[in-house]
């Protein structure tokens, strides 16, 4: 029998799941099964984990105080809260976890505030370092992996249809500030992103299309070139469907800029009765849209590939639970098979630990 794996679910109920995942074998099929739950208040919807230490994950609330709140999960599966802090803002819509940080983007107060590691890992400092304004409402941030400079990430703003870029100038007084704006046309709603190599992939919510770009380096005059825009839907989608959710396949072959990366868009408010669906596009240079899967599911909010990229875990918002599928990559064998399943309500964020 294969080695349960350990997956922890955000939700958009009062708790955080903890499911025990065993990959199928040829004499077996997989299972799915919850193994715990934490509860920690309204709405841990955005989870991540700790750099450094795997079994320690944070979560973003969405309750009046707008906290932060930290849980470590041991080898069993089960987790217990070991630390929560106020976010000092309103909605907390997304946030980051870089190397000695937290950096957390709410939405309704329009501002992003960065928490820096305390000395006793994995806490948290209790005092804020710096607080970033924004024009309108910050929703998620990425990771600049191409940059080679210490602290960078780019957060979209869907009030003002901007992505900006922050750069960390002072490690030692935690300065932050904005280094370049990428403008967004007015109405597209520009809500999810993720950076591969040197290019930026946006998800534009209201339209429905993956808005690319080329990532000028840091530093340089070059401004960030916009490329292409694709839509995300396709003639089987009703007129009401609204793209969701964007990730990347993690890159299986290190010589290959393309082979085996696939950028994957989930949707929601789709009427067709085989549910909502995910469509699979390939990256730079051959960027454009090669397939699309229905899992069954409403609203898919969460994806989240494993670290090896052999299985793809998708959650139904609104219906249809939590499906776990064996990636395949291909075209002719339907992309991806259901291996495993079990009934969750309302998850909306994925991580393997």
């Amino acid at each position: 029998m294969s080695k349960p794996r350990i997956i922890v679910v955000g939700s958009y109920t009062d708790a955080i799941h903890i499911l025990k995942f065993t990959p199928p074998t040829s004499g077996e099929g997989g299972s799915l099964v919850v193994s715990s739950s934490v509860k920690v208040g309204r709405s841990p919807s955005l989870i991540d984990r700790h750099p450094t230490e795997a079994n320690v994950i944070f979560a973003a609330l969405e309750n009046d105080k707008r906290e932060v709140v930290s849980v470590k999960i041991d080898d069993q599966g089960k987790g217990k809260e070991i630390q929560r802090l106020s976010a000092l803002g309103e909605d907390s819509a997304h946030y980051w976890v870089g190397p000695s940080e937290v950096v957390v983007a709410n939405y309704s107060s329009s501002a992003v505030l960065r928490i820096s590691f305390a000395s006793e890992h994995p806490q948290l400092n209790s005092s804020f370092d710096h607080i970033i304004p924004f024009d309108s409402h910050p929703v998620q941030f990425s990771s600049l992996h191409s940059d080679s400079e210490d602290g960078k990430a780019s957060t979209s703003d869907f009030g003002v249809n901007m992505t900006s870029r922050l750069v960390r100038t002072d490690s030692k007084a935690a300065n932050g500030g904005f280094r370049e704006k990428v403008a967004v046309e007015t109405g597209r709603g520009p809500r999810h992103l993720i950076v591969h190599e040197e290019y930026l992939y946006m998800l534009a919510e209201n339209s429905a299309e993956l808005l690319s770009f080329i990532i000028a380096p840091v530093g340089s005059a070059v401004e960030t070139v916009p490329l292409r825009n694709i839509p995300t839907t396709s003639h089987w989608s009703s007129p009401h469907t609204e793209a969701s959710e964007l990730v990347i396949r993690p890159q299986l072959d290190p010589y290959s800029r393309t082979e085996g990366t696939h950028i994957l868009v989930s949707h929601r408010n789709d009427r067709n009765p085989r549910g909502d669906a995910i469509s699979i596009f390939t990256p730079y240079p051959h960027f454009e849209q090669v397939g699309e899967v229905r899992p069954g599911l409403r609203d898919i909010k969460g994806m989240r590939f494993s670290d090896d990229g052999k299985y793809l875990i998708v959650g139904g918002v609104e219906a249809g639970g939590v499906k776990v599928f064996e990636w395949n990559g291909r075209y002719k064998d339907g992309w991806m098979k259901e291996v495993a399943s079990v009934d969750v309500a309302s998850p909306s964020d994925f991580l393997w630990i």
